[in-house]
């Protein structure tokens, strides 16, 4: 098949569906498929611009007029004639919807008028929260849309864009109504098509559980970590937080639980972006001032995916603390298939991982859970054993993942085929 692929940005753009995306279009390829994504344009490149990237046919795009209102985040008219040029261009048979962040849901109506078969990934809620992670501007974690509380927000967040309750009612009506044409929604765990049913949206979402080369990153940290034991001794007691330093991802919250427990031998390393959360760089700057003040918490900055493997090794566990509700959880799931303890927070999708790895999840949940657990954690001085069997991660590995999709592309081929010949 030639499929297309359409999201926010692509590879190799950080963030967890860059690399979603990457590892789909690698393994599709690798399987016999051709494969073209549609994205936002980079900073420097021409407002159209055309590559290939690791066999994948790349379009780049940027939009001409800057939004004016809340609508104009879902809805824009350029996006659309965009990407009915590509289609007509390229005439994918099917195409897959990763993100419209900076390209609205016209676009999905588009390619649903072109009578090419649709599927849309549910990664996170940006189409029930322009904010995408459903965490408020006042920093609280939101259960559901509410018209005059997401109207107050979006207008904090956005005070040159119009905004109010209406218009964040009929955001999300149109989203909904765009996401209604989709041939096949997907979420990776329960917890997101559970969030979007509580939202308003009346159609069924398959669960798919985003995919990982565990296996390979699994033997790739056990042999670094026999090395940096050979070399340096027993362990210690090593915490390791990997991701953007966000509010919603809670590394500050742990980062005080640390610094109030005053154990020398227990250390947070923080590998991941500081970069201001909507504009605002208070977040990063407590955290700046807090590692100047406690030398254990040491802020490493961002990693490149090849890394990964180097930064775990080095772990004697993964802090996921989330404050939102956690879609997935790829950083749990990546140190779990690793072989690491993984504390987590008991939120969204994460808690659907404790299911698979009982042995090496600890989910937590009121900070005074995660100052007992890190107490103890940071008084043991060890880690998993090297040889500890590792966990059965049936749901979580790239195949798998790839088996599901493909599966169901297959399915849309079949009844695309049905009707045409009907």
């Amino acid at each position: 098949m030639h499929v297309g692929l359409i999201s926010s940005r692509w590879h190799p753009a950080p963030g967890g569906v860059e690399r979603h995306t990457r590892d789909l279009a690698r393994t599709l390829i690798a399987r016999g498929h051709s494969v073209s994504a549609f994205c936002l344009a980079r900073a420097g490149d021409a407002a159209r611009h055309d590559t290939i990237v690791e066999g994948v046919r790349v379009r780049r795009w940027r939009a001409a007029t800057a939004p004016a209102s809340v609508l104009d985040l879902v809805d824009d008219p350029d996006a659309d004639r965009a990407v009915r040029a590509w289609l007509a261009e390229l005439r994918p048979d099917l195409v897959h919807v990763h993100h419209f962040t900076g390209l609205g849901h016209g676009v999905l109506e588009v390619v649903s008028d072109a009578g090419v078969p649709t599927v849309v990934t549910l990664h996170d809620y940006w189409s029930l929260c322009p904010r995408g992670q459903m965490w408020s501007a006042d920093g609280k974690s939101c259960w559901t849309p509410e018209a005059a509380a997401c109207g107050e927000c979006q207008g904090r967040t956005w005070p040159g864009l119009a905004s109010g309750p209406d218009l964040a009612r009929r955001r999300t009506e149109r989203a909904f109504a765009a996401l209604r044409r989709a041939s096949v929604l997907v979420a990776p765990s329960q917890a997101v098509a559970d969030a979007y049913a509580r939202g308003g949206l009346d159609v069924g979402v398959r669960i798919v559980a985003n995919g990982t080369d565990s296996s390979a990153l699994a033997q790739r940290v056990r042999e670094l970590r026999r090395s940096v034991s050979t070399g340096t001794g027993a362990p210690g007691t090593r915490l390791v937080f990997l991701g953007s330093v966000q509010p919603t991802k809670g590394a500050l919250q742990l980062a005080l639980i640390v610094h109030r427990l005053e154990l020398p031998a227990l250390t947070f390393d923080v590998h991941g972006p500081l970069e201001p959360y909507h504009g605002d760089a208070s977040y990063v700057a407590a955290l700046q001032r807090l590692a100047e003040l406690d030398r254990r918490i040491r802020l490493h900055g961002p990693f490149a995916p090849s890394d990964l493997a180097s930064v775990l090794a080095l772990a004697d566990a993964v802090a996921v603390p989330s404050c939102w509700e956690e879609p997935y959880g790829l950083v749990a799931r990546e140190a779990v298939a690793a072989g690491l303890r993984v504390f987590a927070s008991r939120r969204g999708g994460l808690a659907e991982l404790a299911r698979e790895a009982p042995d090496h999840c600890v989910l937590l949940g009121s900070e005074e859970e995660w100052s007992d657990a890190l107490h103890a954690f940071g008084t043991e001085r060890g880690s998993l054993a090297l040889d500890a069997p590792l966990p059965l991660m049936l749901e979580g590995t790239l195949e798998a993942m790839t088996d599901r999709i493909e599966a169901i592309y297959r399915d849309l081929e079949s009844a695309h085929a049905d009707s045409q010949a009907a």
